[in-house]
């Protein structure tokens, strides 16, 4: 048996189908998980424009940002707001990253049909964050680096290793490289239509931000339970939805 599917059914009518069908049963929990997130990300700009906002109230007026800053740095209470928006961009990030990986095992759940439980995923805390945390973190540097090259290099990456963050989220045992062999492994011989689906991911968010910004509360859920379709679909064949643990290469 072939540790790794390569007849899967990646078209675009069938990946939209079964993500519509997660969308009937779970979309309202992934919704609240994405505003949760969106609230969570206001942080950074909460602490960074309080303050200046507080400044122009004040000042009785409009005060240009850089000017702003400028009376900072003469009154001696940069160092004091820097901290302040370091400290709350390093907690935007974490939670963020937090976030998805709660998201990540919804969706795991989701397609194994099992309960998709928030308040049971938050419970569980931590568990495997930092790991989660490195594997993404890396992931997101292997992108940025390829995308530096001409930009189609990014592309191939992302796309190949697209699975990484579920595979982190989910499968921690699996480890480090190994996880990132697995993801390559699954998408060997679908990049077209992996490609495909992304580009369809796009437009879906076009569409979400032309519907007065509020259809991004269903594109960007939609978007990831695409991807856990696609996911499925590249599972190794005869686990019944848990990978099989053989170590492939690159």
């Amino acid at each position: 048996m072939e540790p790794f599917k390569q007849t899967a059914d990646l078209s675009v009518e069938n990946i939209l189908k079964q993500a519509w069908e997660l969308c009937k049963k779970h979309l309202p929990i992934f919704i609240l998980v994405f505003l949760i997130g969106q609230m969570a990300g206001g942080l950074f700009s909460y602490a960074y424009y309080t303050p200046y906002f507080g400044s122009m109230i004040s000042n009785g007026g409009y005060i240009e940002e850089d000017v702003w800053i400028e009376s900072l740095v003469m009154n001696g209470s940069i160092l004091i707001w820097a901290v302040v928006w370091i400290v709350a961009y390093a907690a935007t990030l974490l939670l963020s990253f937090y976030l998805n990986l709660v998201t990540y095992r919804m969706l795991h759940a989701a397609i194994e049909e099992k309960p998709v439980d928030l308040v049971a995923e938050l419970k569980r805390g931590f568990h495997n964050y930092w790991f989660f945390f490195a594997t993404c973190f890396v992931y997101g540097i292997i992108t940025c680096v390829g995308t530096l090259f001409c930009i189609i290099p990014g592309i191939y990456l992302g796309t190949r290793l697209m699975f990484v963050p579920m595979l982190a989220a989910n499968h921690p045992e699996l480890g480090f490289s190994e996880i990132f062999s697995r993801s390559w492994q699954m998408s060997k011989g679908h990049f077209g239509e992996m490609l495909l689906l992304g580009i369809v991911a796009f437009l879906i968010i076009i569409a979400g931000m032309l519907c007065c910004c509020v259809g991004v509360l269903v594109a960007y859920p939609f978007i990831y339970m695409m991807l856990a379709c696609m996911y499925k679909q590249l599972l190794p064949a005869g686990t019944n939805g848990e990978e099989e643990t053989t170590v492939s290469t690159l």
